[in-house]
């Protein structure tokens, strides 16, 4: 599958794993599994290495976990090692899913090019991030950019970045609260992300619904990308922002409803 390539109007569904795993490997493939039933086009996680990004002193932002003391523990926790990757990458080729990861260090962005990842997905808070930024050019990879916590002035200076190394990139219309009411989502930004830098455009969900997303696939976005859990009141950090596996296949079934809707437009004069 090639994420990037869009033979009709098809948008592309991309189920968010983040930290749903709890650091427990058995249960990354767990949700493999069951995403897979749910027919997305591609699965994301999140690549972390506590000592790239953390210290031992760093307190916590929203204390969240009582397993951890520290969010360097928390983080330590979630770390899986190059091999444990390339099987969650395996296990997604397996069911003709694209695997895809969100680096958060140089790292991150080692392993994963070890893999051999075709994607990566530059996550809202590491648009500023410019050392991180480099290694993924480096890869010469397509990159998705949420843009949760950008300006058009910093979208701005991240796609002039990305169009003169001639790195192909989508820009995800994303707004970082967690969950996202209707009035904050944003989705005029869609279009106008697609005319301001002709570019694939999409959008990074946190509305914790079905609704928003299906808005989005009418409004001309070419990928979707939505946190997955196992139910609203589940132990992880993005439970309230996301849907449940159910949901997600609902989802898929709207968006290939609203995609026959739009490749098959009507000339009321050949009625």
């Amino acid at each position: 599958m090639n994420l990037f390539n869009f033979k009709n109007r098809n948008c592309k569904i991309i189920a968010e794993v983040g930290q749903l795993h709890d650091g427990n490997i058995k249960n990354a493939h767990n949700i493999i599994k069951k995403l897979a039933k749910t027919r997305v086009d591609a699965i994301k996680f999140q690549t972390h290495y506590a000592e790239e990004e953390s210290t031992l002193k760093e307190p916590w932002r929203i204390k969240f976990s009582k397993k951890d003391k520290t969010r360097y523990d928390y983080w330590k926790r979630m770390e899986f090692t190059p091999e444990q990757w390339l099987k969650l990458k395996k296990h997604c080729e397996k069911y003709n899913i694209e695997f895809l990861s969100s680096p958060f260090s140089k790292k991150a962005v080692d392993v994963l090019n070890k893999i051999g990842i075709k994607y990566f997905k530059l996550a809202s808070g590491e648009i500023n991030n410019p050392f991180l930024i480099k290694n993924i050019i480096l890869s010469k990879k397509p990159v998705l950019i949420s843009t949760g916590m950008s300006n058009f002035s910093e979208i701005d200076k991240i796609v002039k970045i990305f169009k003169r190394k001639k790195t192909k990139f989508s820009l995800l219309q994303c707004t970082s609260k967690y969950p996202c009411g209707a009035k904050d989502l944003g989705l005029n930004n869609i279009e106008k992300f697609k005319k301001r830098y002709n570019c694939l455009t999409g959008f990074s969900d946190h509305s914790g619904n079905l609704f928003a997303s299906l808005a989005a696939i009418s409004m001309n976005a070419d990928f979707i990308e939505v946190h997955v859990t196992y139910s609203k009141n589940h132990f992880s950090p993005d439970s309230s922002s996301s849907l449940t596996f159910k949901e997600v296949a609902e989802l898929v079934k709207g968006r290939d409803y609203i995609s026959e809707i739009i490749n098959n437009p009507i000339n009321k004069n050949k009625l």
